[in-house]
């Protein structure tokens, strides 16, 4: 699971244009280290994130809020999927994974990408809008994290 996280911390932070090296990345997702400037910072926010999901995430209640750190407040959503299921990111990055099902396909105005059980990706805040729906299955469940406004 170790190496899931950091590789996807490394190719989510990526899509924003945060690239630093693999030895880095490794040591911040593991907290070895401490970030030296705010794109480390922001890899290691999302890693916060990331860790709260996959521990959590199956007992996470849809009414309640979580809080990251004191200014920061986090919405968490379960959503079951059976079609297509169309989301808004209202300018602020959505961290979501795959709790159950085999697949599901995310399309939006970038390539659309296949993500499988207990993955977890990264829609930018500058992505509009974007939709899930199963793939190779008949239903998805979906964990989504994102900061309220």
């Amino acid at each position: 699971m170790e190496i899931a996280k950091i590789q996807n911390t490394e190719a989510s932070n990526a899509i924003e244009g945060i690239v630093i090296t693999n030895t880095r990345i490794k040591q911040l997702v593991e907290e070895k280290t401490t970030p030296k400037n705010g794109d480390e910072e922001e890899i290691a926010g999302y890693r916060d994130v990331l860790n709260i999901i996959h521990e959590s995430f199956d007992t996470v209640p849809i009414t309640q809020n979580y809080i990251l750190h004191e200014l920061e407040f986090i919405e968490t959503r379960r959503y079951t999927i059976n079609n297509s299921s169309l989301h808004k990111t209202h300018g602020t990055v959505n961290m979501l994974n795959l709790v159950d099902g085999k697949s599901a396909v995310i399309e939006g105005d970038f390539e659309p990408f296949i993500v499988h059980y207990a993955e977890t990706f990264i829609i930018p805040a500058s992505i509009k809008e974007y939709s899930i729906k199963p793939y190779d299955c008949d239903e998805v469940k979906v964990l989504k994290a994102y900061v309220r406004s």
